[in-house]
């Protein structure tokens, strides 16, 4: 069986969110995420399975850890990313988690973004009513 590589990988520039402070970086967040993605689904082009965009996997990107301009603009091509990301491994569930949450399908996928490949951790979060929704993570960009 041939191994699925990610051959799509989007571009973006990230000057949507220079020089904001900090309340208005997250507003626009989750204005973007609102109007692109919530309520939305994509199917996974590795797995094959369906994932859901909602609040949670927002909430996690405008309020769950360090926010910076890499990390957010992804939400503009965060479609994209989910369509032709890679899976990677399984991780387990932590104790803290709800007791719905199964464990974690971990991905990576790739993106051009300020003419710079970057590499994206994309973590799917495993239901047991057999949903699939989001959050992901990217490396610090580094001026």
């Amino acid at each position: 069986m041939k191994k699925y590589k990610q051959k799509i990988i989007p571009e973006i520039e990230s000057d949507i969110f220079k020089n904001l402070n900090p309340k208005d970086f997250r507003k626009l967040i989750i204005k973007k995420y609102n109007e692109k993605l919530k309520g939305k689904s994509v199917i996974n082009r590795d797995l094959g399975i369906k994932i859901e965009f909602i609040n949670k996997g927002r909430n996690k990107i405008s309020y769950g850890s360090i926010l910076y301009e890499n990390k957010a603009v992804t939400i503009l091509i965060l479609d994209k990313l989910m369509r032709y990301a890679e899976y990677n491994n399984w991780g387990d569930r932590k104790e803290s988690d709800n007791d719905n949450i199964i464990g974690y399908l971990n991905f990576k996928a790739k993106a051009i973004i300020n003419n710079k490949k970057e590499h994206i951790r994309i973590s799917v979060i495993v239901t047991n009513t057999g949903k699939f929704h989001y959050h992901h993570e990217i490396n610090k960009w580094k001026k």
